[in-house]
């Protein structure tokens, strides 16, 4: 069931105070629906919806984030709606979708751990493709290069060996051009 279903339920069943009223009229997937609620003096709710009487349906959680007050929003992708109308929604409001919730976390946190480990890789690991070789040492016994990543301005040192194996043709190019030719005379 969606919010804004939920939502008229919970008005229809109930004498809702001002400030549930306020919080149906305010949020992002009731003005989406554009459902009025007006509140006559006896506390109860005349509820006219639009002319399209349709129920909004999570179909994604595309991001998260945390608002100025701490509280943490979920961007919402509604079924058959445009990304253009995301909204960001308060966990109180996704409920009904805790399963989606749980796994969006659980996505999220492979995700950063993911990356974490990327960076802890060398450049081979991380699959990137080698441009040019800047510079070698043969610092802690082994030859090594210090070799610049295409579409990267980070650089990487690789162990020589590996080099070789996985990019013979730059260790070449890089070989050549330090190489100094003389005259024999």
């Amino acid at each position: 069931m969606s919010l804004i279903n939920r939502a008229r339920r919970s008005l229809s069943n109930t004498n809702a105070t001002s400030s549930s009223i306020t919080s149906i009229k305010d949020s992002p997937a009731a003005k989406k629906e554009k459902i009025s609620v007006t509140k006559t003096e006896n506390n109860k709710e005349n509820e006219s919806p639009s002319e399209s009487d349709e129920e909004y349906v999570v179909e994604s959680i595309v991001s998260k984030k945390e608002s100025k007050k701490g509280e943490v929003l979920y961007e919402i992708k509604w079924k058959n709606w445009a990304s253009k109308d995301n909204t960001w929604e308060p966990v109180e409001n996704l409920s009904h979708c805790k399963k989606m919730v749980a796994d969006f976390e659980k996505e999220q946190a492979l995700t950063e751990e993911l990356e974490k480990k990327k960076t802890e890789l060398g450049g081979f690991e991380r699959g990137l493709v080698p441009e040019k070789i800047i510079g070698a040492t043969d610092n802690g016994g082994q030859l090594k290069f210090l070799m610049k990543w295409k579409g990267l301005d980070q650089t990487d040192v690789v162990l020589a060996k590996e080099a070789n194996k996985k990019c013979p043709q730059i260790v070449i190019k890089f070989y050549e051009s330090s190489l100094t030719w003389t005259k024999d005379e």
